[in-house]
């Protein structure tokens, strides 16, 4: 393990575990009521009978609601956010209140490192590899284009895996530790919802931007400093987004950053047929979990729904576990997935052998038909179509509130 990783990943286990010690209700604290001082209290749980319109803030709303306050001047109780858990350091609400430049930063982070965005334009990568490959097939060296297409492809395989961890693994725990987001804000209604999702612990966008940012410094692919450095930002940054935001607590960000990191290292220093057992047991304690949360009972169209959040993971787990299968069934035999990817990656003969035999017998401008009758391409259809159903599945279950 390299030094940086080290270094970092020490210093978030201790942050995160000074967090979890701290905060005694950090596996039990489930949704919290209200009761503000001039109205009657408000449940904040996502039922059918309780949601509507104001029930989840978005960062836009925050503009209103200070102007809400700021017309009435006169009232010096105007309401302000508040805690959902406590006032200690790592469980309290940050809020940018009213928003300014750091929530308008936070806006754009969010945006472009996100777990489902990320995962959707590596996915998005490994669709367009043969279009990439066969574009360059009258090439003087089409075997060695071909080696290095199947290397990246297993490099973007394992990443977008790695992201299922924040797509399935992260909603799993969620019902595991329970733990509400951190802050209550007053809405145009009156009342007091909470910012974001049901629950928040850990964050899985800390987790993500954890991830990804410990592949840039794991991987270093053009300026090895500069990608450290870069990495680190983007995890500070990311973290300082959820804060920023009101989505996560500080506890919430370092706990999800430091399983993030250890997750990286974890799925890169194993063996590859690790990958099936993590699906597995990512499924199961999602089911299990979910399944036997009373709490989780969301109204039609809630885009906080938890088991729409489920289905969409394991959307990407059913590529990436038929995308690999393939992968090391026509590129290398099943007995490469002994080998962990880290040393997959600094020996790329063990993932090309098979194929390089075929290709070597063949003329290059007739590497296409080959390619074709080994039918890479249709499985990529087919494991794209089984990954888009149910991505459409996920979404019916946030339209119709099913589960």
């Amino acid at each position: 393990m390299r030094k940086p990783h080290c270094i970092l990943l020490c210093a978030l286990l201790v942050l995160s575990t000074i967090d979890v010690c701290f905060s005694s209700r950090v596996f039990s604290r489930g949704l919290h009521t209200v009761t503000d001082a001039t109205q009657s209290s408000t449940p904040l749980t996502s039922s059918r009978s309780s949601v509507g319109d104001d029930a989840h803030l978005s960062t836009s709303h925050f503009v209103q609601i200070r102007q809400q306050q700021e017309s009435d001047s006169s009232d010096s109780g105007s309401k302000k956010c508040m805690n959902a858990i406590d006032d200690s350091f790592f469980n309290r609400c940050n809020i940018e209140m009213p928003p300014g430049g750091l929530t308008l930063l936070a806006d754009l982070i969010q945006d472009w490192i996100n777990p489902r965005f990320l995962a959707q334009v590596a996915t998005i990568f490994i669709g367009l590899l043969p279009v990439v490959f066969f574009g360059g097939r009258l090439r003087a060296q089409p075997l060695a284009s071909y080696e290095h297409t199947q290397l990246v492809k297993l490099h973007l395989l394992n990443f977008v895996h790695r992201m299922t961890y924040t797509l399935v693994l992260d909603v799993a725990l969620y019902n595991a530790f329970r733990q509400s987001r951190p802050c209550l804000c007053p809405t145009s209604s009156g009342g007091y919802a909470r910012v974001g999702s049901m629950y928040g612990m850990p964050s899985g966008d800390a987790m993500s931007g954890a991830i990804f940012g410990a592949w840039l410094m794991d991987e270093g692919p053009i300026f090895p400093v500069g990608a450290r450095v870069t990495g680190f930002l983007t995890m500070i940054l990311v973290c300082v987004e959820r804060v920023a935001l009101g989505k996560h607590s500080i506890g919430q960000v370092t706990t999800g950053a430091a399983i993030g990191v250890l997750l990286h290292i974890y799925s890169t220093r194993t063996p590859q047929w690790t990958i099936y057992l993590d699906n597995v047991i990512q499924v199961v304690l999602g089911f299990v979990l979910l399944f036997s949360n009373p709490a989780l009972v969301f109204a039609d169209n809630d885009s906080n729904n938890l088991f729409s959040w489920l289905f969409w993971g394991f959307g990407f787990i059913v590529f990436v576990t038929m995308m690999i299968t393939w992968q090391f069934a026509h590129n290398g035999g099943f007995t490469a997935m002994r080998n962990s990817f880290h040393y997959l990656k600094t020996h790329p003969q063990c993932i090309s052998s098979q194929q390089k035999q075929d290709y070597e017998q063949v003329q290059p401008d007739t590497m296409i038909t080959v390619a074709a009758q080994e039918g890479e391409i249709f499985f990529t259809i087919i494991s794209a179509l089984c990954m888009a159903f149910l991505l459409y599945l996920s979404n019916v279950i946030t339209q119709y509130g099913w589960f």
